[in-house]
């Protein structure tokens, strides 16, 4: 795992995140098996065993996480935790995993909420990149190569949280 951590940030970096490239094949393999505790879908994050093995090498490396929070709907939530996550080719600011600083913004997406932990070293922009958004929290980054983001809990969005959300 050591060797695919030195490849983060590189010109492969949107390859592994976007469908039929072998180097998705690869995300694939590294997550297949990981799953959530309730009904494999809402709950912690349990990592398949590679996962775990990346994980770990990040940290080796250097690589520091940050808690940030994805918005997406339930039905994709199976998918992110049995491949990883994929990159947003329509974002509004280009390729990336988009994600948010605060819960309540990144519920305005989906849903269901997964709470990402986004790993960064510096330069930080290479690996986790903030761009302007048009709410007062101006918290969304996205993070640049799926090698970089994991899973850490998902639930289901309620009314009561979008009452309680940043939601124009």
């Amino acid at each position: 795992m050591l060797d695919l951590v030195d490849q983060v940030g590189d010109a492969n970096s949107i390859k592994r995140g976007v469908v039929h490239t072998a180097q998705r094949k690869v995300m694939n393999d590294i997550w297949k098996g990981t799953h959530a505790t309730v009904n494999g879908t809402f709950g912690r994050v349990v990592l398949s065993e590679k996962a775990k093995q990346l994980r770990a090498a990040l940290i080796q490396k250097g690589f520091t996480p940050r808690l940030m929070f994805h918005g997406t709907e339930t039905q994709l939530a199976p998918l992110i935790l049995d491949n990883g996550f994929r990159m947003a080719a329509i974002g509004f600011h280009g390729n990336g995993i988009y994600v948010a600083s605060h819960e309540s913004h990144a519920m305005c997406y989906g849903n269901a909420l997964i709470a990402v932990e986004a790993f960064w070293k510096d330069p930080k922009d290479k690996y986790l990149k903030h761009v302007p958004s048009d709410n007062e929290m101006n918290d969304v980054s996205k993070i640049m190569d799926p090698l970089l983001a994991f899973p850490k809990s998902i639930r289901h969005i309620t009314g009561a949280d979008m009452a309680d959300s940043t939601c124009i």
